[in-house]
């Protein structure tokens, strides 16, 4: 629609294909490294202290280092495309560029992934932990402790070890990662839990080391193919995206760490600063985040000062909780009155029957068969099975 918004657009995607390092990733590292490394103990620190670690300046911080998440996500979404469209154009087959960034190593979101593995096959491998685990993840966390504590087994030893080295490395992960107002792996270990309590069960064969080894022999066999397909001119555009994409799409998962971990930063002090203040006013775990931001000292400085206020919020929020926000509007917003109601969505839902088809649109290429699984809580998968 637009030739000089076309050409542009081509420049910026030519730059990006050009790319061969993300220095702006490793600045911010450092950056969140420091502010890390800035932030007071959480069980010593004063409630001022906790205080000035939400130091207003936070926000533009975390907006500078979410702008480079968001700059080399759009780097990944865009070069992906890209190489999509030649697989398409030249190969005749599109599916061709997801296999192509398979199995990719060297992948920050792998390595919890792979710690995780590593845990659920020291369970599965040792009588006394399987006995614990077995009988839910209600209580976990303290049962396997008090049983370190009273055991010589060494696979209870090996366990706490290395569930502890994840909470200190991975704690920041979790359904809400985003939002310091939810937990993580790292303030509630039970979150971390339910998902071992499935990682147990799963045959050894889908190790991710495997999987990855798997993916990556296929990935490079499909690569010499490819390149042996396409013409000269086409050869040096697709190895010239291909490199590129494969290192936005690594770029993508660590700036996502980078902020989430910075991010987990805040959260370890917020959420102690809100039990101390909860504990002082008589309110709920959570009071902390139905403030504004220019109200927190006052909060600090007295509490139960806001219990009303706070109270109100709440109400306010389980009204909305009850509704579906407009998908879309033009003009003003729709009451709130206007809003439909998730009981009349739910009632008037269709029921899926067996031999039914549901239309969506696929995450990732390939088919697959088995039990459809339903489960309405992100932060608890023991809905799935093996």
């Amino acid at each position: 629609k637009n030739l000089r918004a076309t050409i542009a657009g081509m420049r910026t995607v030519w730059r990006m294909s050009g790319h061969t390092s993300l220095p702006e990733i490793e600045t911010d590292r450092r950056d969140i490294d420091a502010y890390l490394a800035s932030l007071p103990d959480p069980s010593t620190a004063s409630d001022a202290e906790l205080r000035a670690s939400t130091s207003d300046d936070l926000i533009e911080r975390f907006g500078r280092w979410f702008e480079t998440h968001l700059v080399v996500s759009f780097g990944a979404g865009t070069l992906m495309a890209v190489l999509t469209q030649i697989c398409e154009k030249q190969l005749g087959d599109e599916s061709i560029a997801i296999r192509l960034v398979s199995g990719l190593g060297d992948v920050d979101s792998a390595a919890p992934a792979s710690a995780m593995w590593s845990l659920g096959r020291i369970v599965a491998d040792s009588p006394a932990l399987t006995a614990e685990f077995d009988q839910g993840v209600a209580g976990l966390f303290d049962r396997v402790r008090e049983l370190g504590e009273r055991s010589d087994d060494s696979s209870v030893a090996s366990f706490l070890a290395s569930f502890d080295d994840l909470l200190d490395r991975h704690g920041a992960r979790g359904a809400n990662e985003w939002d310091t107002a939810f937990d993580t792996w790292g303030t509630d270990p039970e979150l971390a839990l339910a998902l071992l309590d499935r990682k147990r069960l799963t045959d050894p064969s889908n190790a991710p080391a495997v999987q990855r080894d798997r993916l990556a022999a296929e990935r490079e066999q499909l690569e010499a193919e490819t390149l042996e397909r396409l013409g000269r001119p086409a050869r040096r555009l697709f190895r010239r995206v291909l490199r590129s994409t494969r290192m936005y799409l690594r770029g993508r998962e660590r700036a996502k760490t980078n902020v989430v971990e910075a991010i987990h930063g805040a959260r370890l002090r917020a959420q102690e600063l809100d039990r101390r203040l909860v504990a002082r006013s008589g309110g709920e775990r959570g009071d902390l985040w139905f403030l504004l931001i220019e109200e927190l000292d006052d909060y600090v400085a007295d509490p139960a000062a806001f219990r009303e206020t706070i109270g109100e919020r709440r109400e306010m929020l389980a009204r909305l909780e009850e509704r579906i926000p407009p998908f879309f509007f033009e003009g003003e917003q729709p009451p709130l009155e206007e809003w439909e109601l998730r009981s009349d969505a739910a009632a008037n839902a269709s029921r899926v029957e067996p031999g039914d088809v549901i239309a969506g649109r696929a995450g990732c290429v390939g088919v697959a068969r088995g039990r459809a699984r339903v489960v309405t809580d992100p932060g608890d998968p023991r809905g799935l099975e093996p």
